[in-house]
């Protein structure tokens, strides 16, 4: 089953995501007249039911959510709030009354390219191409942007195809637009044998993910002079905290937030690099610890993190609950997904962008793809991050 053409609307609240609404709407057949950038119509349209409405870009999806610039609305609702609920994945079918689809990226490379996959699949049932392997969509925040009514001029970004009708050409495959980082990430020390030997046996890393802190029997910590071997290569580092092995309460969070903050302050890493805490798939975790790592760490010069399994264990139950009772969780909090698995490759064979997150709004810009390869006498585990990542790796 698919959504007729003509029942799929793509709205945007800025002239920027205006043009990329309509470019998916070009890619996927649908008519260019039902791109809008009016909000009030908009609304009227998720509220209906009758129409699968993605909201492309931020400004669209903060103003369908929250509404926090007050624009004027059919049921006169005061800004901060509306009735909607959002659908962050693709959608072959209606999605029902007040709902609508989150096409909102991380940056305008990555919305393209949700609408332009969202917009696709629902009209055609498939992904086109290597869209099939497109970013997660961002949360909705409270900030106001964009504007209550932004002229679409389709005409003018469309020739040649009149609005209320669909292109007779065939539907060109989109390309992808950003390409993420590969690298490695290891429980052992980094030195000039163990570093040559994943090089010629699996390519060189644009960043390693090291362990800031030791722990006997498990990880080494990272150390000043091994900061200083892979700055002097041209590797970026991707900081992982795990002196842990319980992830409950509140205070347990913050506690272990400050205990990184503290770690990541001893080796001089500078503000704006996120710090991952490792919350394995066996470790019990809830909400409220989440919430107490993220918490500590945004007040912090640093950036908070956590690698997980979304599928395995209750992570994603935990951190989806977090959204719930605080959606600024989803806003600040950056996610390092270890599923899934299509297992160990060299640099130029990796996969494309494709982790498995939580059911709801969050942020998954690392992604380790295969674990246990082999280099020397240690292990290592190889993984991808979004570009807009890597500038907050150290």
């Amino acid at each position: 089953m698919t959504v007729p053409a003509n029942k799929v609307i793509l709205y945007a609240a800025d002239s920027t995501d205006c043009k990329m609404a309509l470019e998916a709407a070009r890619q996927s057949g649908i008519p260019v007249a039902n791109v809008t950038g009016n909000y009030a119509k908009a609304w009227n349209d998720v509220a209906s039911g009758e129409y699968l409405v993605l909201a492309v870009g931020g400004a669209a999806l903060n103003a369908l959510y929250y509404n926090p610039c007050g624009w004027s609305n059919p049921l006169n609702q005061a800004g901060g709030h509306t009735p909607f609920e959002v659908v962050s994945a693709p959608q072959t079918t209606l999605p029902g009354k007040n709902h609508f689809v989150n096409a909102a990226g991380v940056s305008a490379a990555d919305t393209q390219q949700i609408a332009n996959a969202f917009a696709y699949f629902a009209v055609h049932g498939r992904f086109p191409g290597k869209l099939a392997k497109y970013p997660h969509p961002v949360a909705p925040t409270e900030h106001c942007i964009g504007s209550a009514n932004v002229p679409c001029s389709c005409a003018e970004t469309s020739p040649g195809i009149s609005p209320g009708t669909s292109s007779s050409r065939s539907t060109p495959e989109p390309q992808v637009l950003s390409i993420p980082s590969w690298g490695v990430d290891s429980a052992a020390a980094v030195d000039t044998s163990f570093f040559d030997c994943v090089v010629d046996k699996y390519g060189k890393p644009v960043f390693w993910g090291r362990y800031i802190k030791p722990i006997r029997g498990v990880s080494d910590g990272l150390t000043t002079p091994e900061v200083t071997f892979l700055h002097e290569r041209g590797v970026r580092i991707l900081a992982i905290f795990n002196n842990f092995s319980r992830a409950t309460g509140y205070s347990s969070g913050v506690a272990e937030a400050n205990e990184g903050i503290a770690s990541a302050r001893a080796l001089g890493m500078p503000g704006g690099v996120v710090i991952f805490a490792d919350v394995e798939a066996d470790y019990v975790v809830d909400e409220a610890w989440i919430r107490g790592w993220t918490d500590t760490m945004t007040k912090s010069q640093y950036v908070p993190g956590i690698y997980h399994n979304p599928i395995t264990g209750g992570f994603s139950q935990a951190y989806c609950t977090a959204v719930r009772n605080d959606l600024k969780v989803a806003r600040n909090l950056i996610l390092w997904s270890n599923e899934r698995e299509p297992g160990i490759t060299t640099k130029t064979h990796a996969p494309a962008w494709h982790p498995a997150a939580p059911p709801c709004p969050g942020r998954v810009l690392a992604w380790q793809y295969g674990e246990n390869g082999t280099a020397g006498s240690h292990c290592i585990d190889t993984d991808l991050v979004h570009p807009s990542l890597l500038p907050n790796l150290w």
